[in-house]
């Protein structure tokens, strides 16, 4: 980050399409064939008040190396272009699905309260669905003036982690979405 520039400012990117329709359904595809994890928030805690969907972790293999490769590839981008954080690579992905009353409450990704998360610096959104296939579930980023964030299929946003963010309830139908985190060492 440079010194000009308050970190309040830093803005979020939004690369689309990232992924093609055909390419959402494989990694989807794919994630149905993974067990569920607990969805958990904070310091481990699981609440259904604050976080309900359905999770799945996403390891580095020879199905999900590309798709990791090609993520990373537009963090590092959006960091050399704008954050300036020096990324060494992602976390362990996790595939997100919403079905009718799922949500994510307002929460951080990293902060200095959870220590565990420190080294996220950036927050990595990939949609997998089309948006016609369900209503509700939009993402929303603080300050309130920024929530008009397309989630079109295939469209990847990276933001800093820093920024408390939710995903409002699903209404109908199913969303699904890719998330990974950069780091720092």
């Amino acid at each position: 980050m440079d010194n000009k520039t308050p970190e309040f400012l830093v803005p979020e990117f939004l690369y689309g399409p990232a992924f093609s329709p055909e390419e959402c359904q494989q990694i989807k595809d794919y994630a149905k064939l993974l067990p569920n994890l607990p969805a958990k928030v904070d310091d481990g805690e699981i609440s259904d008040y604050k976080r309900k969907c359905i999770v799945k972790g996403i390891d580095v293999n020879e199905f999900t190396f590309w798709f990791i490769e090609r993520i990373m590839n537009f963090v590092k981008h959006a960091d050399q272009l704008y954050y300036h954080y020096d990324v060494v690579g992602l976390e362990k992905g996790q595939f997100l699905e919403y079905n009718e009353s799922d949500h994510f409450y307002w929460h951080m990704d990293s902060s200095s309260i959870y220590k565990p998360f420190f080294k996220r610096k950036l927050s990595i959104i990939v949609f997998l669905s089309n948006p016609v296939d369900y209503e509700g579930g939009k993402l929303e980023i603080t300050p309130a003036e920024k929530n008009n964030i397309p989630g079109e299929q295939g469209y990847m946003i990276i933001f800093p982690s820093y920024k408390t963010h939710r995903v409002t309830p699903v209404t109908k139908g199913n969303r699904c979405t890719l998330v990974t985190w950069a780091l720092i060492e």
